[in-house]
């Protein structure tokens, strides 16, 4: 009597057939309701509305099993599922595999040189600004008293962008353009790290692109022998030792007095390569701020400030001994295992 209401495995077969591409857990419950309301509530609902009593015990066991088979099929197309997701979710490597012990790398010498640098500036509590390397003629030039007819703005020298944009020739554009935005401050220390780009051509101590540390410190009753005292402090930090140092004056635009800055060749005593025969060692420009560039950052008249320029590749192959530039940038791990923090 019960064949005449429902064939159950035809029922089953379809159920199977709708969940055959089912490849997830909602969606399989989805299509269950689904086939629920389609064929499986009419038949339960057949057997709520018979008043034939043999009839609903007959067909009520047949429901039963009926029931118990589609929720095992259920049950196992859910397993199925879950055991794929989990092979998905599995790296495609085995995790638990002895691997060989990886050699950490070291930080680049360049990278252990600034970090010393900055070290050294952190102390005085100096502001580190790293600004976009894109500057204008302005803060590049116009601010720091260089002359119209300077070899350094010449096209030769320097990369132009357009009339008014260029790659900075020196960092002290970012650390002039940075006092400017602080001159209502009574006390200024600024250092300014970065790439530079001149027009030269690349050789063993020579690069068209370098790195440049630029540090000013502005405020009133700043001396020379406040700026002497400062450079050589930055010198023992550097190089971990008292150096004998002498200061020559020089010409700078942006400075007056400007001062070059040499210590005693610790290589020899009556002159070798290193030193050029000189006995002593060039390390860096400096000098006191020029009343010029003082009034271009709009700081008043009675304001002094000591400033230099540091070449970051210069000091880095001075302290480690390195006598070609271009080893600087090869990338040879070989030649970066030697230096160390």
């Amino acid at each position: 009597m019960s064949d005449k209401y429902f064939n159950p495995q035809n029922l089953l077969t379809k159920l199977e057939d709708r969940i055959k591409n089912v490849n997830q857990t909602k969606l399989l419950f989805e299509v269950r309701n689904i086939f629920h309301k389609e064929y499986v509530k009419p038949l339960f609902d057949t057997l709520k509305n018979s008043n034939d009593v043999t009839f609903k015990k007959t067909f009520g066991l047949q429901l039963k099993v009926f029931q118990e088979h589609i929720n095992n099929i259920i049950d196992a197309k859910k397993a199925q599922i879950e055991l794929v997701q989990e092979e998905i979710k599995k790296p495609p490597y085995d995790l638990m595999l002895p691997s060989n012990n990886l050699q950490g790398g070291n930080k680049h010498v360049l990278i252990l040189m600034i970090e010393q640098i900055v070290s050294f500036f952190k102390q005085f509590n100096f502001k580190i600004v790293n600004l976009p390397e894109l500057t204008s003629i302005k803060y590049c030039f116009d601010d720091l008293n260089v002359p119209i007819d300077h070899v350094s703005r010449n096209e030769k020298d320097t990369f132009y962008i357009n009339d008014e944009k260029l790659l900075r020739s020196q960092c002290t554009a970012a650390t002039i353009q940075t006092v400017a935005a602080m001159n209502k401050s009574k006390d200024i220390r600024i250092v300014s790290f970065g790439n530079v780009y001149r027009n030269d051509k690349t050789d063993a101590i020579h690069s068209h692109q370098f790195i440049q540390v630029d540090f000013m410190w502005i405020k009133e009753k700043l001396s020379l022998a406040n700026h002497k005292w400062f450079i050589q402090n930055f010198l023992n930090h550097i190089f971990g030792r008292d150096l004998k140092n002498r200061f020559r004056l020089s010409f700078f635009p942006f400075t007056e007095p400007s001062l070059e800055v040499d210590v005693e060749c610790w290589n020899c005593q009556n002159g070798c390569f290193l030193c050029k025969f000189s006995k002593w060692i060039e390390i860096l420009g400096s000098g006191i701020l020029h009343p010029n560039v003082i009034k271009a950052a709009g700081l008043p008249k009675n304001m002094q400030g000591l400033a230099a320029g540091i070449g970051v590749e210069r000091l880095t192959m001075l302290k480690y001994g390195i006598t070609d530039l271009r080893d600087l940038y090869n990338n040879d791990f070989r030649f970066n295992e030697q230096f160390q923090e």
